[in-house]
């Protein structure tokens, strides 16, 4: 109904709801989670199961944004004894659960802020799989990394130099009794409000 409107409290009652809705979703998540690491880890199920369940439970929690939960799954993954799976069908590649592992620890790394780290985990899937199925998104996520260290490393550079010509400005006023109340507020403003 579109002339229907939610009052406030209302609002409080639904978001509440939402985080119920939520919480029952992330332990369903966790639940199945573990079942399919539970395959993961089985020496007697076949490779291709052991290598499908690995590769749902990451998505799994990479659909509900759960890096660090990923972070975690992905270099047990990454790190396991898995065997390679033969390809499920002539012509279909094999699900290579190592190989989303490994794309899958970059991912986590790169959404949780450890950029250095992502770096040197994206480089080590492309050393490992120069034809992958993520290089290429995977070469342009790095190079946008790359490119934001560097105008971060130029912003900074820039900000370094304003911020000393201000207090040069500043100290050259007050040298010459010229830097009233006024004045000085206008500098500290200024220097407030430099973008590094």
């Amino acid at each position: 109904d579109p002339d229907f409107h939610y009052a406030l409290y209302d609002l409080r009652v639904l978001e509440a709801r939402l985080d119920r809705y939520a919480k029952k979703g992330r332990a369903a998540l966790d639940e199945r989670t573990q079942k399919m690491l539970a395959v993961v880890d089985d020496p007697k199920a076949s490779a291709q199961d052991r290598n499908m369940n690995a590769v749902m439970a990451m998505t799994a929690l990479m659909s509900q944004f759960r890096y660090q939960a990923l972070l975690d799954v992905a270099t047990r993954i990454e790190g396991a004894d898995l065997p390679v799976a033969p390809p499920a069908a002539p012509g279909v590649p094999a699900v290579k659960a190592k190989e989303y592992a490994t794309y899958y620890v970059y991912l986590s790394l790169s959404m949780l802020k450890r950029t250095d780290l992502a770096l040197q985990q994206g480089e080590r899937y492309l050393q490992q799989y120069p034809a992958g199925m993520f290089a290429q998104s995977l070469d342009l996520q790095m190079r946008a990394a790359i490119d934001q260290a560097h105008r971060h490393e130029d912003a900074m550079k820039r900000f370094d130099r304003e911020l000393a010509s201000l207090e040069l400005d500043e100290r050259d006023d007050e040298k010459r009794g010229q830097l009233s109340a006024v004045r000085a507020r206008s500098f500290a403003f200024r220097k407030c409000s430099l973008e590094a």
